[in-house]
């Protein structure tokens, strides 16, 4: 079995893939999460679904795997680190300012992470105009 050299870079298709299933895997731990901790009821969820619900949870759910796929496919294929270190800021400031607020709850931390997934776009600037600066920084022999 041959095994890749930690410095060689993976192909974009295979870069996409992998960051893809990170932030799938992500969504579907959140969502067993909240029907194992937050007692949410699919019977409910599926009385009220309508149109508009769909529409809104595809496009958080989306943005949601593209939170995590992005950097982590960055990372792989061009070890650009900058969007990963952006995550792990995102994700470390959200539960500090959750536990901070003392609403870290069961409960409450779900509705913290709307607020999170709806400021995905600026994550996802962030990680394109870091990435695209040290990327910049290393072709021009900066780092």
């Amino acid at each position: 079995m041959a095994t890749t050299p930690p410095d060689s870079k993976s192909s974009v298709g295979k870069s996409v893939i992998v960051g893809t299933a990170v932030g799938t895997a992500v969504l579907l731990l959140y969502l067993v999460s909240g029907l194992l901790f937050a007692s949410w009821s699919v019977d409910e969820f599926l009385s009220n679904l309508t149109v508009e619900a769909v529409g809104t949870l595809l496009l958080l759910g989306g943005a949601g795997i593209a939170t995590f796929a992005v950097p982590v496919a960055l990372y792989l294929h061009a070890r650009i680190r900058a969007p990963l270190a952006v995550l792990c800021l995102v994700v470390v400031g959200w539960l500090a300012l959750g536990i901070g607020s003392g609403s870290i709850g069961a409960g409450a931390i779900f509705g913290l992470s709307l607020y999170a997934v709806g400021l995905a776009p600026l994550y996802v600037a962030l990680y394109l105009v870091l990435g695209g600066g040290e990327y910049f920084a290393r072709k021009r022999g900066l780092v």
